[in-house]
């Protein structure tokens, strides 16, 4: 177990280019929360879990100098892995309490800084380490222990997400106002650009996330999916329950479903908009106020969270009105362009957290023709319509057919990454662009 340490370790250097203080604070700040688990009294658990993670997190909204002097690359991921090993082991050594200090300490200080999860997650957990089928081996790219499909799958997310990162979308971000929005000319604008932004960012994100589970499977730790398929969402509130889920499903896991069943036991009784407050808004509320502190606690990060929890507490209201309406709800034109609508609406949200210092407050016109737009309408279409294709395949459960389906996939995607880094974007093939997408 300690080779593996060893091991984790040097590649967390070796990536991050950081030195034995990292490593040492990483060990250090393990041991402090970690130990203290096995002597708690089940009175002092929910006040531990509370105390851990806050002091977890709130690191997070320091100013970045103090950030990147004192803490470790990658620090946002291994507080998610911290937080989710806490809450594992409190279930955990209660009935597995034999397990000695040493082991305990190993395993969770790996579940931090297990390969490339500092980068884009999905964060490792102590639950992950502690698996009978993890063990310790130098990489061995074997089909049964490397998932090839994964790693094709994550190469081919990242260089589509590369190619469309490509195009030149800074200009048509700094000319847009919230004025202009008054034109609908515009507003189509930025409609098409808000979609083509949620593939972009979505692909990137995802392929970096399946290269870093496809690259754990070498030593047989299996993590969580980061995503599962946005792209089928059909309103702008189920886009977060299959987004970043290193983090949303953890958060609503820990924090969301606790405090909505507490205020559905005490507030039930209360009239209909008071419970309504208490069981749907301060839940959202505060699973979005910690996505603003995990971000870094900037204004632009809390501008997020509170577009992003308006959002979804207004598209929840309008799903269950919707949901009344059976010819609409199962309307499968209304639900393609409900579907178009949200993710292009998680585009544009995603537009006004990167550009926030740059958008014009003055009163302005997007000055495009269409046919400049086009390009992006098209290509993110195809895009959303391959993606969409690949998830109807696998509808059914018949093993032999989709086997043949997978090298099916395996096959065309390997074909047209090849095209993709050798003949359109070869500069992509360099590792300090990969490292700095995955980032």
């Amino acid at each position: 177990m300690f080779l593996s340490y060893l091991l984790f370790s040097l590649i967390y250097c070796w990536f991050t280019k950081s030195g034995i203080a990292s490593i040492i604070f990483i060990l250090l700040v393990t041991t402090v929360l970690i130990l203290p688990i096995k002597y708690l009294s089940k009175e002092n658990t929910s006040k531990y879990l509370l105390i851990a993670s806050i002091f977890l997190i709130l690191p997070l909204g320091l100013p970045s100098s103090f950030k990147s002097t004192f803490l470790p690359i990658g620090y946002q991921y291994m507080s998610i892995s911290l937080i989710s090993s806490i809450f594992y082991l409190v279930n955990y050594l209660n009935k597995n309490s034999k397990i000695n200090n040493s082991q305990l300490i190993c395993k969770t200080a790996m579940a931090v800084i297990a390969p490339m999860t500092y980068f884009a997650g999905p964060s490792a957990t102590f639950e992950e380490i502690n698996n009978k089928s993890f063990k310790f081996a130098l990489p061995k790219l074997e089909f049964s222990n490397l998932k090839i499909d994964l790693t094709i799958s994550g190469f081919f997310r990242l260089s589509l997400g590369y190619l469309l990162n490509s195009f030149d979308t800074l200009a048509i971000y700094e000319s847009f106002s919230l004025s202009s929005l008054s034109s609908i000319e515009s507003s189509t604008y930025l409609i098409i650009i808000g979609f083509f932004n949620f593939w972009k960012y979505y692909l990137l994100f995802s392929g970096a996330s399946e290269l870093c589970k496809a690259f754990l499977s070498i030593f047989r730790i299996d993590v969580i999916d980061n995503f599962k398929d946005p792209e089928i969402s059909i309103y702008y509130h189920e886009i977060w329950a299959r987004w970043h889920l290193n983090i949303t499903e953890r958060i609503r896991n820990y924090l969301f479903t606790p405090m909505t069943l507490f205020a559905l036991r005490r507030f039930s009784n209360f009239n209909k908009k008071f419970n309504y407050i208490f069981v749907e808004i301060m839940p959202t509320l505060s699973l979005f106020i910690i996505l603003s502190i995990w971000h870094g606690a900037r204004k632009t990060d809390f501008l997020f969270g509170f577009i992003s929890a308006t959002f979804t507490i207004l598209s929840r209201l309008l799903s269950k009105q919707i949901m009344k309406n059976n010819s609409l709800s199962k309307n499968i034109f209304f639900i393609e362009i409900s579907r178009f609508f949200s993710l292009s609406l998680f585009g544009v949200v995603l537009i006004i957290y990167d550009f926030a210092n740059k958008i014009s407050e003055q009163a302005s016109e997007i000055n495009f023709s269409f046919k400049q737009f086009l390009p992006y309408l098209i290509l993110s279409l195809l895009v959303y319509s391959y993606y969409r294709m690949k998830i109807n395949l696998f509808k059914d459960n018949n093993i032999f057919e989709n086997r043949n389906k997978r090298f099916s996939i395996l096959y065309f995607e390997s074909v047209i990454l090849i095209i993709l880094n050798i003949l359109i974007i070869p500069e992509f093939r360099t590792s300090t662009n990969f490292i700095y997408f995955a980032q």
